[in-house]
C-alpha cells in the first residue's frame, strides 16, 4: 500500500474510497441510460421490413370491479330462502322447536347474539337459547363464542343455509305428513295442557328444563311418560 507525505507524518492512502466513488458514478450512469431505455418505444413482435418500426402503446390495466364476499349470493343461500318462506317447513319448526321458531330463523339471516335475537322478539333470553338449541342439534344454527374484554364469553348464532336447504327439502318432500319419532332414552315428556290443542307440541325432558319448565305462555308444563306421549299422538292420528 501506497503512503502520501503529511505535515505531522506520514497518513495511509485512501485507495477503496476512491474505487467507491468511481463505483457510485457508474451506477449512476447505467440508472440514467436504463430509465431512458424504459421510456423508449418498443419494436411491435412480427413487424415487417427492414426499417420498419411499430410503436407499441402502453395500455393501462382495466380496473377489476371489487365484489365484496356478502355480495356472491350461492345456490344453498337462494335455496334455504325458498325453504324458510316455504309453510311445511315452518309447520316443522313449530312442531318440533316452538311457535315462534321461523322467527328465530328469520332474524338469524344476519348473524345476531342470543340476547339480540330476545331483544327483537321481546321474549325471555332463556325461551330463545332453548329454540336456538333445539336448531342446533338439527344443524340448522351454529354459533362462534367470543371473549369480551372483561372475560365474559359472547355466543353469535348464525344460519347453515346448506343444512337448511338440505333439511327443507326432505321435510318438504314429505307433503306434510305427520310422522313423529321420540327421542330415544327418554321416558319424561312434558305438555302445556293450555297450548298443546293448537300447537300439539311435546318437549323432552332436555328441552323443557332449558325452558325452566315453563311454556311460551307462561303456563307450567305438565309432565308424562312416554306411554302417556305415545297415546296422546295415537289419540291425535300422529303417526310414530
Amino acid at each position: 500500500m501506497t503512503k502520501t507525505p503529511h505535515k505531522n507524518g506520514v497518513r495511509k492512502a485512501a485507495p477503496y474510497a476512491q474505487a467507491k466513488k468511481k463505483a457510485n458514478k457508474k451506477v449512476l450512469k447505467l440508472t440514467a441510460r436504463r430509465a431512458k431505455h424504459d421510456r423508449m418505444p418498443r419494436k411491435a413482435v412480427g413487424s415487417t421490413g427492414k426499417n420498419a418500426v411499430h410503436v407499441s402503446k402502453t395500455r393501462k390495466p382495466k380496473a377489476m370491479a371489487f365484489v365484496a364476499p356478502e355480495m356472491v349470493v350461492s345456490p344453498h343461500q337462494v335455496r334455504s330462502e325458498e325453504v324458510m318462506r316455504d309453510p311445511k317447513f315452518a309447520e316443522y319448526l313449530g312442531r318440533k322447536v316452538g311457535k315462534r321458531a321461523v322467527e328465530v330463523v328469520t332474524i338469524l339471516a344476519t348473524p345476531q347474539t342470543d340476547e339480540k335475537v330476545a331483544e327483537v322478539m321481546a321474549v325471555k333470553v332463556n325461551e330463545v337459547r332453548r329454540m336456538l338449541n333445539v336448531l342446533n342439534s338439527y344443524s340448522l344454527v351454529r354459533y362462534d363464542v367470543n371473549k369480551d374484554n372483561k372475560g365474559w364469553l359472547t355466543f353469535k348464532w348464525y344460519l347453515d343455509r346448506e343444512k337448511i336447504a338440505e333439511f327443507g327439502d326432505n321435510v318438504i318432500a314429505k307433503e306434510g305428513r305427520t310422522e313423529y319419532s321420540l327421542p330415544q332414552g327418554c321416558n319424561d315428556f312434558f305438555v302445556c295442557d293450555t297450548c298443546y290443542k293448537d300447537q300439539k307440541l311435546v318437549l323432552p325432558f332436555d328441552n323443557a328444563f332449558e325452558s325452566a319448565f315453563k311454556c311460551e305462555c307462561g303456563s307450567k308444563l305438565r309432565m308424562i311418560s312416554r306411554q302417556e306421549t305415545e297415546a296422546l299422538f295415537a289419540q291425535d292420528g300422529k303417526v310414530l
